[in-house]
């Protein structure tokens, strides 16, 4: 698609995970072909974890007059930094990217450049998770399988 913003090679994804409103899984994909069972169970311990600061930050939301749906980044693990995403069902949507810390102050900046590109990527995979569940076939609360998203999700996130 034109117009699709795409991660540069210094951001690499490691896995997407989008959760209903129970936290519920309903979309998990790794990135890495060789990933080992123990860096699964790690990447999956982070994306759960963030499932409570994202309770947390949209029940304090829920107070405020306006509140975006960009989380920003969510928790850190070593190497690998979540960010999410949320909308007003709930729904919600979590990147873990490979990103060591910085060495320099540039690496540093570059870093703040982004968490804009983050929020931009996370608002377009938003609206893919939007057609793929207002799919007339797709049966709410149950697993996303459209291939058609799948590949939205690799066009975006998976460096080859």
């Amino acid at each position: 698609e034109t117009g699709r913003l795409q991660l540069g090679s210094d951001s690499m994804a490691v896995c997407f995970a989008v959760c209903g409103k129970w936290n519920n899984p309903l979309y998990f994909k790794f990135f890495q072909k060789d990933i080992t069972a123990e860096e699964r169970m790690r990447l999956q311990f982070l994306v759960h974890s963030s499932l409570d600061i994202i309770e947390e930050r949209i029940n304090v939301a829920v107070k405020a007059p306006y509140s975006d749906l960009y989380l920003a980044h969510l928790l850190s693990l070593e190497d690998y930094k979540a960010y999410g995403y949320t909308c007003n069902t709930r729904l919600k949507l979590i990147v873990v990217f490979h990103l060591p810390p910085p060495t320099d102050p540039q690496q540093a900046q570059m870093n703040t450049k982004n968490e804009l590109l983050y929020k931009r990527v996370l608002a377009g995979l938003h609206d893919d998770v939007v057609q793929a569940i207002g799919n007339p076939f797709y049966t709410p609360g149950t697993a996303i399988t459209s291939k058609r998203f799948d590949e939205k999700v690799d066009a975006v996130l998976c460096r080859q």
